[in-house]
């Protein structure tokens, strides 16, 4: 008895068929990339590059990304769907936006999640950052003149005893709606109608 698939492919114009829909295939998979090409999706893990002189849009998919050092004024990282995690270091070197990213220690990074410089203002939106056991305290380190928003944000782990965000002035580091799961204290800043 022949199999299924010998008497499709005997049928007469089989083969045509099956190249139109290889064709047809292959068009929807360039068509995909052009889209995601254009939106600036980056696929884990991103190299979240940074190719406009400024107002570089950073879409990040699910999946593990690397840290990297942001240079350019104005560039926002945004995590698409949920699962969008950042497993090493990621330094600000100038104004940034940051919405719906989950900042995680990994084996990769013991060390902070994230270093806002002296010249960078830095807003995080809707992130969670988490550090494990055998990580250091520290969170987020804002170095001297650099300044940060908070807004609906998580932190959570239980790192050392420390303070979860390393900064001097409490002014320059402001958290709206946050809450504080780690059981260390926030450090020096300015929380607003957080838990």
């Amino acid at each position: 008895m022949p199999l299924v698939h010998e008497l499709l492919t005997k049928r007469p114009g089989a083969m045509q068929d099956q190249e139109k829909v290889s064709q047809f295939n292959e068009q929807l998979r360039s068509e995909s990339a052009t889209i995601l090409a254009t939106l600036n999706i980056e696929v884990a893990p991103a190299s979240l590059e940074e190719s406009a002189i400024r107002n570089n849009a950073i879409t990040l998919t699910s999946g593990n990304h690397g840290g990297v050092t942001l240079a350019v004024d104005d560039t926002a990282i945004k995590g698409m769907p949920a699962g969008v995690f950042m497993t090493k270091k990621v330094s600000f070197d100038a104004d940034a936006v940051v919405d719906g990213i989950h900042f995680t220690s990994s084996p990769d990074n013991s060390d902070e999640l994230a270093v806002i410089g002296g010249s960078a203002t830095v807003v995080f939106r809707a992130c969670t950052l988490e550090k494990f056991p055998t990580t250091g305290s520290t969170f987020v380190t804002v170095e001297s003149g650099g300044k940060a928003l908070f807004v609906g944000c998580v932190f959570r782990g239980s790192p050392p005893s420390g303070d979860v965000i390393s900064n001097a002035v409490a002014a320059n580091v402001q958290l709206v709606g946050c809450y504080n799961k780690t059981g260390n204290p926030l450090g020096t800043v300015t929380s607003t109608g957080g838990l």
